[in-house]
């Protein structure tokens, strides 16, 4: 981090500083940029693109002055969103991480950290479609089945998932399901019941707070 370039005040604006830390992790000569050529060049561009188009959306001109909290907000986060892309990030978890930072930089009351960031950015990397696609249904089963009587009692399971969304899964993505929902707990998406009652055939999870964050940006 001791690299990131300065936030000057000629260069107060989304797109200055992106295009500022793009610049810092591909220069002009580095043997990384020879290695990947133009493939990495276009990516990066592409994505940064995805990011000003995402804070553009929350009302931000990319050509705006930025405040100081504001810029010393998206320096840091911006350039961990392009390590993001150049370790390989899927798109789909890029775009929702990008949704995430716009998100930060209008956030006023309580001005976000970039460190919150990073740690979005760990929970998020490298799940694949299916993963994001039994979390969803697990959000959906929360609001599908009201827990009137105890709202503490976990829900969430590979066999509930199945038997109220057949139009989603079938019986053969049982092991998948319970394997999406095994990786989705050691995100922090989801934490086990970890009852031993007998006749359990399967665990069942309790979703987090991080869950329904999450649930806003897989709705975008």
């Amino acid at each position: 981090m001791e690299q990131l370039p300065e936030p000057t005040r000629s260069a107060r604006n989304v797109v200055t500083l992106t295009g500022a830390v793009c610049s810092e992790l591909l220069p002009g000569f580095s043997v990384l940029k020879e290695l990947y050529g133009i493939y990495l060049d276009r990516k990066i561009e592409h994505h940064r693109e995805e990011l000003v188009k995402a804070i553009e959306a929350k009302g931000i001109s990319a050509l705006s002055e930025l405040s100081d909290e504001q810029a010393e907000f998206l320096l840091p986060a911006a350039y961990r969103f392009f390590e993001q892309v150049r370790l390989g990030e899927f798109s789909h978890n890029l775009k929702i991480l990008a949704a995430f930072i716009a998100g930060c930089v209008v956030q006023r009351s309580c001005p976000a950290e970039a460190g919150e960031v990073g740690r979005f950015a760990r929970q998020l990397e490298y799940l694949d479609i299916q993963t994001l696609n039994v979390l969803s249904a697990s959000l959906k089963l929360r609001t599908k089945i009201p827990l009137e009587v105890n709202p503490n009692e976990p829900f969430v399971s590979g066999g509930g998932i199945l038997y109220h969304f057949p139009e989603f899964f079938s019986e053969a993505d049982g092991p998948k399901i319970r394997s999406s929902l095994a990786i989705l707990s050691s995100r922090g998406f989801l934490y086990p019941d970890g009852g031993s009652e007998t006749g359990k055939t399967e665990e069942s999870y309790y979703l987090t707070q991080d869950a329904w964050l999450l649930h806003d940006y897989l709705q975008q």
